[in-house]
């Protein structure tokens, strides 16, 4: 406890009190937030193309802004992207990339290269990760976190795509290696095992490593945590994590609705004294963080090199691109999120769907994805909806549920029905009864959907049961066996299913 007393007091505190005071002058700093950004990147290629000199002189900087410099996708960017890979510097923003984050289509092999510049990484991802603690210790201060270790999966670097000085890298294998080497004796597993290439390999040396250290929290993706989880059990032959580790009392988690797996997580770790923190990072930056543990909310990451933008998702799905500032938002709207960024990404459309719940401070939720959201026919079905409803079904069943995908098929007489192909670690009762709670807990939750359902647009939901491990070995065979990897909760076709359920 003395470790997490002096830690608190001595640094994180001090992060705790300037995210408070960040979150109540919002609107200011993000004002001085986009004038510093434009200044900084003014004499870039992309600067000089979009006038940024020119701007700063005018007495609306944010409208000037927004009907200059255009929405961005990744291919918008990419041509850039790849000069920065190829060493060329001042492109995007001021100084030459060292590291690109890998990333890749959740349904393809297909990869993608975001710049991840000093500045972006110091000034957003690292203080996400600082800001998380510290907001977690404020309100457990008889913590003893810091008396263990924290367990996080990490990914690679892969020098077979490196160009030059320039490294790929997925971002959290990034973010271990910029980690001040102070932090990382607090950190599991060791460097050794992090930098294992095969990921089952990984996960299997990683449990037998940390199966015999103090670990206190763990941190990642839930589903590979998960798998990670039940690998340490598998080694030690113990029937739960509190075994193993009595004094695990956190997990940072994200990338991911946590909902359908709290069950699970809460078989495996039998404690009463165990908490669930949610974070928003992505390769792009670190964006939010839960801040109250009586609120699931996150609060909005303000002064970290990030300036936010927001376009109506109504607004969007219509073709529209006229984004707000935060400072013109409102709560209960969904919005298609815009981040600039210090890692050079100028208005680019981040694919997240928020909604914000308070806006004194900002606190918002993660409501879907612009690709993970089906209204073919008017039913509005996003992947919270999606989630909740398969948590309460879960709950009425007695269900646990590893892992989903929910598609979506027209049958020959035109009318739609949506397909959820579940791998379930325990159900109680058949598979068609279990499509008929998650069909009423649809109906409960969008209006769109019971609508749909009353008029015939869209039939009953159908189950597929999916075989042990066939997600699991889905992502293998598409070379996504990756900690920051994840199957799509929601796609518009039979698709991802069939090539789940044919997968050998």
């Amino acid at each position: 406890m003395i470790e997490t007393f002096l830690a608190y007091h001595l640094f994180f505190k001090h992060r705790s009190v300037r995210f408070d005071k960040d979150a109540h002058n919002a609107d200011n700093i993000q004002k001085r937030m986009l004038r510093r950004m434009i200044s900084r990147a003014r004499n870039t290629v992309w600067g000089r193309e979009h006038g940024y000199g020119d701007m700063l002189s005018d007495g609306d900087l944010y409208g000037r802004f927004s009907s200059t410099v255009p929405v961005c996708e990744y291919n918008d960017l990419a041509g850039y992207f790849d000069r920065m890979y190829n060493g060329e510097k001042n492109v995007l923003w001021p100084g030459r990339c060292r590291q690109f984050a890998v990333t890749s289509s959740t349904t393809s092999s297909s990869s993608k290269y975001i710049p991840v510049l000093a500045d972006n990484l110091r000034d957003t991802h690292l203080m996400g990760g600082i800001d998380s603690v510290a907001a977690y210790l404020r309100h457990h201060r008889s913590s003893r976190v810091f008396s263990g270790r924290t367990m996080m999966l990490t990914g690679n670097y892969f020098p077979e795509l490196d160009r030059g000085q320039a490294k790929a890298a997925t971002v959290s294998a990034i973010l271990y290696a910029g980690t001040p080497k102070l932090c990382l004796l607090f950190k599991s597993p060791s460097p050794g095992v992090v930098s294992i290439r095969d990921f089952s390999e990984k996960v299997e040396a990683a449990a037998r490593e940390t199966a015999g250290k103090r670990i206190t929290a763990i941190a990642g993706l839930p589903s590979w945590i998960l798998e990670f989880l039940k690998k340490v059990l598998e080694v030690t032959g113990k029937d739960n994590i509190s075994q193993v580790w009595p004094d695990l009392e956190v997990f940072f988690h994200g990338g991911m609705a946590f909902d359908s797996y709290r069950p699970s997580f809460e078989k495996i770790i039998p404690s009463g004294r165990m908490k669930y923190v949610e974070t928003y990072n992505a390769s792009e930056g670190f964006f939010g963080v839960q801040t109250s543990p009586d609120d699931s909310a996150m609060s909005l990451c303000i002064d970290y090199g990030v300036f936010y933008e927001f376009i109506p998702y109504k607004e969007f799905v219509e073709g529209g691109r006229d984004a707000l500032p935060v400072w013109k938002v409102s709560a209960g709207v969904d919005y298609v999120l815009l981040i600039s960024t210090t890692g050079g990404l100028w208005r680019f459309l981040l694919g997240d769907i928020i909604r914000f719940t308070s806006l004194r401070p900002y606190k918002f939720k993660i409501t879907g994805r612009t690709a993970q959201y089906l209204d073919t026919k008017g039913e509005g079905l996003n992947v919270n909806i999606v989630t909740d409803a398969l948590s309460s079904a879960c709950r009425k069943a007695g269900a646990v549920v590893r892992e989903f995908t929910l598609g979506a098929e027209i049958l020959p007489d035109g009318v739609m029905r949506h397909n959820l192909l579940v791998e379930f670690e325990s159900l109680v009762g058949s598979s068609d009864d279990f499509a008929d709670l998650f069909d009423a807990d649809l109906k409960d939750l969008s209006w769109e959907y019971s609508l749909t359902r009353r008029c015939g647009l869209v039939a009953p939901p159908r189950v597929i049961r999916a075989r042990d491990g066939a997600f699991l070995s889905y992502m293998k065979s598409i070379g996504h066996l990756d900690a920051q990897r994840k199957v799509p909760r929601i796609t518009g076709s039979m698709e991802l299913i069939d090539r789940i359920t044919n997968v050998s």
